[in-house]
This record gives structure tokens, C-alpha cells and sequence, in this order.
């Protein structure tokens, strides 16, 4: 599992939004490559629904600051 961070983003200097946006999107990269070396399907499921969770949070937050939408992912697995 990936560590803990501090999401107070304006306690951690996050005055853009952009920034915040870029950095739910990071995790979810970072989740995703994870996936991509798992070999537990459990594992996979949990991780990919992380990743899941913060693109659909970056999107959201994305839509509501009037910024373009974020990519897809690069590494598409479903979840099943």
C-alpha cells in the first residue's frame, strides 16, 4: 500500500487547482503501474478501485474548476 499523505492541500502550498487535480491523477498512475505488476486478483481489485476512485475524484474536480477532463488511463484493466 502506498503511504499516507496529508491531503490538506492548502496546509501543503496547493494553490492551484491544477496542482490538486495533478496530484489525485498521480495516484492513480501510481496505482495503476502497481497493478501491473500484481499477480493476487484481490490485490488487483483493490488497487484498481483506488485508482478508480481518484480518477473519478480529479474528474470531478476538474469539471467543477472549468479545467479540461483528465485522460484515460494508459494501462486499461477491467475490473470484474
Amino acid at each position: 500500500m502506498l503511504p499516507r499523505r496529508n491531503t490538506n492541500f492548502k496546509a501543503r502550498g496547493h494553490n492551484n487547482r491544477d496542482e490538486i487535480v495533478t496530484e489525485y491523477l498521480e495516484r492513480a498512475v501510481s496505482l495503476e503501474r502497481l497493478v501491473a505488476n500484481e499477480q493476487e486478483s484481490q490485490s488487483e481489485k483493490a488497487l484498481l478501485s483506488q485508482a478508480e476512485a481518484y480518477r473519478k475524484l480529479a474528474a470531478k474536480r476538474a469539471d467543477d474548476y472549468g479545467l479540461p477532463p483528465p485522460s484515460p488511463p494508459e494501462i486499461l484493466k477491467p475490473l470484474n
